[in-house]
């Protein structure tokens, strides 16, 4: 996969009205490079603005829809001395993106669904998950306060108890069934045999930072 895209932009076949932006990194279950954040910012705000875009679809590649920060690439840049500047360039304006579009974003979420992709996914107008996929929030795991307006999204749909309870307890995993009855999903679909499933333990993951 080092040759294909970070993100994929493309028009549904059967609509081609419908943009679906997918991170595309399933070796690594989409965790977010630099690179990854960077495509995925300007493909969001590219198809926002698109006036032939009516509906916008953000799923992930593979087994997973988002586990959230590269750690490795992370940990490497700290090393080097470099500032964490990433909710500002990055997470910031992917959220923003998907909450100010003039048109519906869907989440389309295909697996695994945690820390800042689980904050993507809830910056979604609509979210739709396989049957197969699980949630984490992640962040406390690592000693970081919910970015990517998850502290904020996560509170207004599931009551602040419920979201205090979800984000202290970051490591459980969440099904898709218990987040449908938190009301955070439209619906569960069947999981493909090419897109959904479990993806990554949430407990040993070394992209499953949260941020």
């Amino acid at each position: 996969m080092a040759d294909s895209p970070a993100v994929l932009v493309e028009r549904d076949s059967a609509d081609p009205a419908v943009a679906v932006v997918t991170m595309n990194r399933p070796e690594r279950h989409n965790a977010l490079t630099v690179e990854l954040k960077v495509a995925l910012r300007d493909a969001l705000v590219s198809v926002a603005g698109d006036d032939s875009v009516g509906v916008i679809v953000l799923t992930g590649s593979g087994r997973s829809f988002c586990v959230g920060q590269d750690l490795g690439e992370h940990a490497a840049a700290l090393a080097e001395g470099a500032e964490f500047t990433t909710v500002e360039e990055h997470y910031n304006p992917i959220v923003l993106a998907m909450a100010e579009a003039p048109k519906p974003v869907i989440a389309a979420i295909n697996g695994t669904c945690v820390g800042a992709g689980l904050g993507f996914a809830l910056a979604a107008d609509l979210r739709v998950t396989a049957a197969g996929a699980t949630f984490a929030t992640a962040f406390t795991g690592i000693g970081l306060t919910a970015d990517s307006g998850l502290s904020a999204t996560l509170a207004h749909m599931v009551g602040v108890a419920r979201a205090t309870e979800l984000i202290a307890h970051c490591r459980s995993r969440i099904s898709a069934a218990r987040i449908k009855v938190d009301q955070v999903v439209a619906g569960l679909t069947p999981p493909s045999d090419d897109d959904a499933g479990t993806g990554p333990d949430a407990e040993t993951s070394e992209e499953d930072g949260g941020d």
